[in-house]
């Protein structure tokens, strides 16, 4: 019989991450003239309440996946992926020291590493590639023939309830456990 391989799972966000891939990239979209500067407006407030501690992440994260779906129709993918590997390699070393060494640690153990983010598989891919994952789960927007973003998620079911994620993965890797 054979051994099945130890499985280690993660989010990125406020985990790994010391903020949000996909606010990193909404910011980055703003800043370089893709996204209009007025998308802002949308949750600019809501994180300040957020950091007040009058509202809660997910309500503060909510707005965030709201203004991005809401400005990224249309979009070339092209443009989206070039952006996200500019935050990843800006943003590569703001990691927690802590969840970075455990990682490392179970990689060298063997563990299989999986990484489940609600950020956009675009932005998440690279970043966790990077820290060795073998498995990278994330937002996935649909992108029409001419490689527009059409602003609409194909995965928005999994990506809301991760532990489906986890429990498919688990139902066609036989040799995780």
């Amino acid at each position: 019989m054979k051994t099945k391989k130890r499985i280690a799972v993660f989010d990125i966000d406020g985990t790994i991450f010391r903020s949000s891939l996909l606010r990193e990239l909404l910011e980055a979209l703003i800043v370089f003239g893709i996204f209009p500067y007025r998308a802002q407006q949308y949750y600019e407030n809501i994180y300040v309440h957020w950091l007040d501690r009058k509202v809660s992440y997910q309500i503060y994260q909510q707005a965030v996946i709201k203004t991005f779906q809401r400005h990224i129709k249309g979009v070339n993918r092209n443009i989206v992926i070039d952006t996200s590997n500019h935050i990843m390699h800006f943003h590569r070393f703001r990691v927690y020291h802590y969840t970075k060494n455990m990682v490392q640690d179970l990689k060298k153990k063997g563990f299989y590493l999986v990484a489940i983010s609600g950020s956009p598989q675009d932005i998440v891919e690279p970043f966790a590639k990077n820290l060795g994952f073998d498995k990278v789960y994330g937002r996935v927007f649909e992108v029409d023939k001419n490689n527009k973003l059409t602003g609409k998620v194909s995965n928005q079911k999994d990506i809301q309830n991760k532990s489906n994620i986890l429990k498919h993965l688990l139902s066609s890797n036989k040799g995780l456990t």
